[in-house]
């Protein structure tokens, strides 16, 4: 959320839109599981020197919950001073089965700003929004 803590919802919605959260960037967002066995994780850092720093996010070995078969590694990328966002989708590995999930059938990929009135919405719920070397460059208006 916004606020940094939980959503106690398991669902997720269009972009933009005014219920919560807002200020978002939706890289991939889904109900997500760490894959138990692999070397998972969240990793940060923040690339180059000011003023044109990137700030790197990255999910690493994920699956999605209740959906066995999916593997996913995937980043958001933040430009400094320019409020261009950057999502990148380094492995978006799955099953037969999961593969329509993991391509974000049941995922919302985009940003949307603190009031919830204006966002890019790159997929919702699409099958095939994202594969594996795909990225989108999100600039704001």
């Amino acid at each position: 959320s916004s606020a940094g803590s939980p959503l106690s919802s398991a669902s997720n919605a269009a972009i933009p839109s005014t219920g919560t959260p807002n200020n978002l960037i939706a890289a991939f967002w889904d109900d997500l599981v760490p894959i138990s066995g692999m070397n998972n994780g969240v990793l940060t850092a923040t690339l180059g020197t000011a003023p044109t720093r990137r700030f790197v996010v990255q999910w690493r070995d994920w699956g999605t919950y209740l959906t066995a078969g999916a593997q996913l590694t995937f980043q958001a990328k933040v430009f400094e001073g320019t409020g261009v966002v950057e999502v990148h989708y380094c492995a978006m590995t799955a099953t037969a089965a999961a593969m329509t999930r993991a391509s974000g059938s049941e995922a919302t990929v985009g940003t949307e700003d603190a009031t919830g009135a204006f966002g890019t919405q790159v997929g919702f719920n699409t099958a095939g929004t994202v594969v594996t070397g795909m990225g989108y460059r999100l600039t704001p208006r």
